[in-house]
């Protein structure tokens, strides 16, 4: 499931690249949607040792946790792409499931382009 996550999800996670959490969130949601993979929003809190991000979006698919922004707030070290939470200790997402409903217009306002 992993690999197939990263096939689906690489070529729009490029067109992410100014976007923050909560607008690649939607967008990779919209794109998962279309490909008629069940996944849930999350919002909450990814917490680090010492540091974290107190509002934060990312995707859960299963045990697959999909995150590529941790590090745009962190740094380098931060969870990036598709992983277990186990993959990424000690850092911890916490929250809960949140609708962000994405529609082909608003996927082509966030990226620019049409899917």
């Amino acid at each position: 499931m992993k690999q197939q996550l990263n096939k689906i999800l690489k070529p729009h996670v490029e067109l992410c690249s100014q976007l923050e959490c909560d607008g690649t969130t939607r967008v990779l949601s919209y794109v998962l949607d279309q490909h008629n993979i069940d996944h849930k929003v999350m919002v909450g809190q990814l917490v680090a040792e010492d540091d974290g991000i107190s509002l934060h979006y990312w995707i859960e698919v299963g045990e697959y946790i999909v995150d590529y922004k941790a590090q745009m707030w962190l740094d380098e070290q931060a969870p990036h792409g598709v992983f277990t939470q186990a993959e990424v200790l000690p850092y911890g997402y916490y929250g809960s499931k949140v609708p962000m409903p994405t529609s082909s217009l608003i996927y082509r306002i966030l990226t620019g382009k049409s899917f």
